[in-house]
């Protein structure tokens, strides 16, 4: 059990840097800058939560840097943001291998170790009550940020060096187990998705039903016994792209779905835009009970091709547009495995060979669309793999759902670790676990 630590003096941040350094970073405009320079300019992306992101590659030359006055960052140097996301989320900076200054809302802070360690002082500044008290100090609406000055003023309950680094080393053990467990969360959900590839890959390729097939005396040849290869070209009535018209936010009687609303095996029928009803009158743009809808187009490949099945209630009217395909099979009992097979493997390797960039969007076109091919089932082997994919899909989700539920407890964990060590809790006086 933790023992109660010794009282510890409560000092507002600038007078507990009066002896170190506390500055804001430069203000170096886009001007000042020289992709072949040789200084780094660290910016507010590379300050993470507790890590030194390295993630921009911004420039300016030693002599601009000078003539600007800069703060030269030295490997220790504490980073804290003082702009979003989060607000005030602090760091030590590692060194980059060559001179570095930073940004304007970075404040630099380089305490004297004899008096506040940095690896403390970052996990006191990352803690939850110390956050919570930044909030009464925030300004702006659309650009949030708090102020060094306003900054300066929080206080911190500050124990010796010794129990500074007696808690840092505590906090930095119970990270390392936090890490494993995110690794291994990691994993299982890498598993999970492999799992739900291979359900997927199975019910493509007519392995998910192979016993049924051995039951019947069918025996396989190149293709599943009974299976016959074909193109949606085939199986489809029409294919064709929705409403043209520019929608609205402002809900009327005329919802349309957006091109969001489709992500494989799901239509969300709340995700909606409204048309007026002189934009809808053109009867081909509502949907039917059992079409499918495919995605035209996205900014992210892994949204292109993705399908899902209709399924409406007798009276529910709603529109598409033309960023979603509507794709109506002359035997609506086949669109269950449709759907199915557009989330496998074989489909999923034609849409990406298809996918053409315009606009900065990725697309495909109703031609790529009636070329697609895979083997189809006779319809009650269909039936019955779309109902053992269901099944397994459905563990599959139980499981991604429980690994989500141990993911956000291991996520609170570090601000849990966090409170604990800045409550006294985590070590005892003199260092004592």
């Amino acid at each position: 059990m933790s023992v109660v630590s010794s009282p510890r003096d409560e000092v507002a941040l600038a007078d507990l840097l009066s002896d170190g350094l506390f500055v804001d970073g430069d203000w170096v405009e886009s001007k000042d800058q020289d992709p072949d320079g040789d200084v780094r300019l660290i910016q507010l992306a590379d300050v993470g939560d507790g890590v030194f992101r390295d993630r921009s590659s911004r420039f300016l030359t030693s002599e601009k840097a000078k003539e600007l006055r800069c703060t030269f960052l030295e490997p220790g140097d504490v980073l804290v943001a003082r702009m979003p996301e989060p607000l005030g989320r602090a760091c030590i900076f590692p060194g980059v291998g060559q001179p570095a200054v930073t940004a304007v809302d970075v404040c630099i802070i380089r305490p004297n170790p004899k008096r506040v360690q940095p690896e403390w002082l970052v996990a006191a500044i990352n803690s939850p009550d110390f956050r919570s008290a930044m909030q009464q100090f925030v300004r702006g609406t659309t650009r949030q940020r708090i102020s060094r000055k306003n900054l300066g003023t929080l206080e911190l309950h500050v124990p010796d060096v010794a129990e500074q680094l007696a808690i840092t080393d505590e906090i930095g053990h119970l990270e390392s187990s936090r890490g494993s467990a995110a690794d291994h969360i990691a994993a299982a959900r890498r598993a999970v998705e492999r799992f739900r590839q291979a359900v997927l890959a199975a019910a493509c390729s007519g392995r998910l039903t192979a016993d049924l097939r051995a039951e019947r005396g069918i025996e396989d040849g190149a293709l599943p016994g009974g299976w016959q290869s074909d193109t949606l070209g085939v199986l489809a009535e029409s294919i064709r792209g929705g409403s043209t018209e520019v929608p609205r936010n402002e809900p009327t009687a005329f919802p349309i779905l957006r091109s969001s609303s489709v992500r494989p095996f799901v239509v969300d029928y709340s995700d909606v835009r409204y048309l007026t009803a002189d934009q809808s009158t053109r009867e081909l743009n509502y949907l039917c009970d059992g079409d499918l809808l495919v995605t035209r187009l996205s900014g992210s490949l892994e949204y292109v091709g993705n399908c899902a099945v209709v399924r409406l209630d007798d009276d529910q009217r709603i529109q598409y547009p033309d960023r979603l395909f509507c794709c109506r099979l002359t035997d609506p009992r086949e669109a269950p495995f449709v759907q199915l097979v557009f989330a496998g493997p074989e489909i999923r390797a034609q849409i990406e060979a298809a996918t053409r960039s315009a606009a900065g969007h990725q697309r495909i076109s109703i031609t790529d669309l009636k070329r697609f091919h895979f083997a189809r089932p006779p319809l009650d082997e269909q039936a019955e793999i779309v109902r053992r994919v269901e099944q397994l899909l459905q563990l599959a989700d139980g499981l991604k759902a429980r690994i989500d539920t141990a993911s956000k407890y291991v996520d609170r964990s570090s601000q849990a670790v966090l409170a604990k060590a800045f409550r006294g809790e985590l070590v005892g006086s003199g260092g004592t676990s």
